[in-house]
């Protein structure tokens, strides 16, 4: 065994309790841990793009900060050998200081208090995703938890482990040494974070993440952790920080009361309970005094109960949910509507009347569903007549994927659609989500190279407070190449299938190379979106692809798009946005633009946008079906647009004159070919006539459905200027159900195909 051979004699009485690593705890444990933070800033270079240079705009600084907080863990079950446990962050010192700039450190501020919860095995293994969004803005933090996962297996000398937490270290035990009077085993390893801090290894060594903790084989406790890693930050400054939790206290045999009766362990309780079986939260909710809550001025903590009520079917009394109604917090609000529906009476109907005029969108929204049954909304904007096929699967629909995406908060989860499987993207699940009713989906792309953890941290303090779900993919480079453009397509169908989705409310927004990738994937599929916000992007100015003129101004004519720019933006210049959309308006698009004329390349969710983004989508309901198209497509990879699909295109004249099949011939067509654009010309006019004019293509196919007719009978089809087709278009039911169960977006499926050879 490794035990004997690191401490000698001294400790060999110790080899049979250090033979299996666990966790010795139990129902009612409560475990108090000291955190410090320290985080270094250097904005004198970029960092993280091949060599450190001077930074090319803004001036530089240096900005350093040490934080603590007094972390308080919490068990509240054990069952079968899963622990639910919470955690509560308390702030408990916020010291920062920097070298030249004030305004710089208006990002580094903590929160006053954070919880989180998971189910975790007996070795610390989670059963759940990790939130996202921390105590303090960091790329490290969100990977440090108290109990950090142990080996499954007793560690021989020099074997190593892999973690199981996101970033994997790969471990093995170092040396023992004393820890609070106990001998105990120092595990270290090393990470690289290239998956979710894309371009972290430019500089620094791929392992650029640094675990070392200590495990005390008689206490069955770790009773130190340390994390170390150097990344760069948003607008690519050198960042390093060091995070380190310190056990201090231990506690046995408490009660969730006395948890909930402390402001300093409450909302960790209660984010425990949200994960719990329903005997136990029942048992919570039954408890005295839990009411008495709700009247407090703990938002976090009224949110959290209000949640639980919700999602388990037990209102608190009317008298409270009233009081609840006139609460600043749009949330809280929203949440005491979804209540006041459970509850049956004339006095909880009127207050549902008079939730129809709130301020808030959502609040609006929740009392409309109730009291409306949501029908004069759907009736007012659905352009997707029924069609009479049944669907695939029943899985598809609201109701049967009550707690698929539990528990609410941003959190980060991977993909499972190949070839993908795996690959991390960030996710915000409403507090009042539960899978019997359809939300609203935004995408939301970060800028740089793109990592979501970035988008996590720039768009969820405006996020948070909706009703959205949102979506943070992760890309790597840059948002326009193929493969992340694949991906993306990728994950908005997985997403569609696996949450209930508003298929009237899908929209997308990005800032900075996100922006102008927005503006990329609204050319590429306008027809998956209701509308698009471009933050700070290049527009049409950001591409370099051969052949260029990417993306294409006519292919998103039909969705309704808001440009955000500072006019002081050093990074990409305000004369980006003014004339892509200057080009798109020229073209009749359906385009806003507003300039912030004193800000700079700053205009992220919320405050950055005053709001803007947020209220276009509110005020942007529906989806287009148009019957008249102009689209172009450099490639056949995405050159489905709405309801064409582009099949073959035209070969680049001259390379029949390429020899062999090896890759650098291959790599030559390839790029040859993005300088063949196809286009096509298409319109349906009210005799049920498809016109069709095309430029490159080779074929083509027409995917059908009766919304788009104006009415029953024969469809004629005319191809660059020749009938092609005359006669009925049958609805298929196979065609209908194929199409459906690719995308579980009812937009994107069709009843019919029409496929044409085109001669030239």
């Amino acid at each position: 065994m490794l035990l004997p051979l690191l401490c000698g004699a001294r400790c060999a009485s110790q080899a049979d309790s250090a033979t299996a690593w666990r966790y010795d705890l139990r129902a009612g444990d409560h475990l108090v841990y000291r955190e410090i933070m320290q985080q270094e800033i250097d904005g004198r270079v970029v960092y993280g793009l091949g060599t450190a240079r001077d930074k090319p705009f803004g001036p530089p600084f240096t900005a350093a900060g040490r934080y603590e907080w007094r972390t308080h863990l919490l068990v509240l079950h054990v069952a079968d050998g899963r622990l639910v446990v919470g955690a509560q962050r308390n702030r408990a010192r916020d010291d920062s200081l920097t070298a030249t700039i004030d305004g710089a450190l208006a990002r580094m501020h903590s929160r006053e208090r954070f919880a989180q919860a998971n189910v975790l095995s007996a070795s610390g293994d989670a059963m759940l995703p990790w939130a996202a969004r921390r105590e303090l803005r960091s790329k490290l933090l969100w990977d440090v938890f108290e109990l950090p996962p142990l080996p499954t297996a007793p560690p021989t000398s020099g074997a190593h482990w892999q973690g199981t937490d996101p970033f994997a270290f790969d471990m093995h035990v170092a040396a023992m040494d004393t820890v609070s009077g106990e001998s105990c085993l120092r595990a270290e390893g090393a990470a690289s974070a290239a998956a979710l801090i894309p371009r972290a290894g430019a500089e620094a060594e791929a392992d650029s993440m640094r675990l070392r903790y200590w495990y005390c084989p008689a206490s069955h406790l770790v009773r130190r952790i340390e994390f170390d890693g150097t990344y760069p930050d948003a607008t690519f400054h050198k960042v390093h920080e060091t995070v380190s939790l310190e056990l201090t206290d231990t506690q046995r045999g408490e009660s969730p009361a006395e948890w909930l009766r402390s402001a300093e362990l409450r909302q960790g309780a209660l984010a425990a309970a949200a994960i719990a079986d329903s005997s136990t939260i029942h048992q919570l909710l039954a408890r005295p005094g839990v009411d008495s809550i709700l009247s407090g001025t703990d938002t976090t903590s009224v949110r959290l109960l209000l949640g639980l009520h919700y999602r388990h079917g037990s209102p608190p009394p009317v008298t409270l949910l009233a009081a609840l109604l006139g609460s600043e917090n749009p949330r809280v609000r929203v949440l005491a509507v979804r209540e006041l529906a459970l509850a049956d009476s004339a006095t909880a109907r009127s207050l549902l009347e008079y939730a129809l005029g709130d301020s808030d969108y959502f609040v609006r929204d929740a009392a409309a569903h109730i009291v409306r049954a949501d029908s004069a909304r759907l009736a007012s904007t659905s352009h997707v007549r029924a069609i009479a096929c049944a669907l695939p699967d029943s899985g598809a629909q609201p109701g049967s994927r009550a707690r698929a995406a539990l528990p609410p908060g941003t959190s980060f989860r991977g993909m499972e659609s190949a070839p993908y499987r795996g690959w991390p993207y960030g996710i915000y699940i409403p507090d009042d989500y539960r899978g019997d009713e359809k939300f609203p989906l935004i995408i939301y792309l970060a800028g740089n190279s793109g990592p979501a953890i970035e988008g996590v941290q720039l768009g969820s303090p405006a996020f948070e407070r909706t009703g959205y779900l949102v979506v943070y993919p992760n890309s790597w480079g840059g948002w326009w190449r193929s493969g992340t453009e694949t991906m993306v397509d990728s994950l908005v169908s997985e997403v569609m299938r696996t949450y209930a989705v508003d298929p009237e409310r899908i929209y997308i927004s990005g800032l900075s190379n996100g922006g102008t990738g927005t503006f990329d994937y609204v050319s590429l599929w306008p027809q998956r979106f209701s509308a698009a916000v471009i933050a700070m992007g290049a527009g049409l100015f950001g591409f370099t692809e051969a052949g260029g003129d990417r993306p294409f101004v006519s292919n998103a004519t039909h969705l309704p798009l808001l440009f955000l720019h500072g006019q002081k933006d050093p990074v990409i210049p305000v004369s980006a946005t003014m004339k892509t959309v200057d080009s798109l308006r020229a073209q009749h698009a359906d385009v806003a633009m507003r300039i912030f004329p004193e800000r700079e390349h700053e205009i992220v969710p919320g405050s950055g946008d005053d709001g803007a983004t947020v209220d276009f989508f509110e005020h942007h309901t529906g989806r287009a079906l148009p019957r008249k198209l102009s689209f172009a497509a450099a490639a056949t990879a995405h050159a489905r647009h709405y309801w064409i699909e582009v099949l073959e295109k035209e070969e680049v004249p001259g390379t029949v004159a390429l020899k062999g099949n090896d890759g650098a011939d291959d790599a030559v067509r390839a790029q040859l070919g993005a300088l063949v654009h196809v286009e096509v010309r298409a319109s349906i006019d009210d005799h049920n006539v498809i016109h069709l004019d095309t430029d490159h293509v080779r074929k083509l196919r027409l995917l059908l459905r009766p919304d788009l007719f104006g009415h029953a009978g024969d469809v004629r089809v005319v191809l660059n200027g020749k009938t092609v087709f005359t006669g009925p278009i049958a609805i298929d039911c196979a065609v209908y159900a194929r199409s459906w169960a690719s995308s579980h977006d009812p937009y994107l499926a069709y009843t019919s195909e029409l496929t044409f050879d085109i001669e030239h």
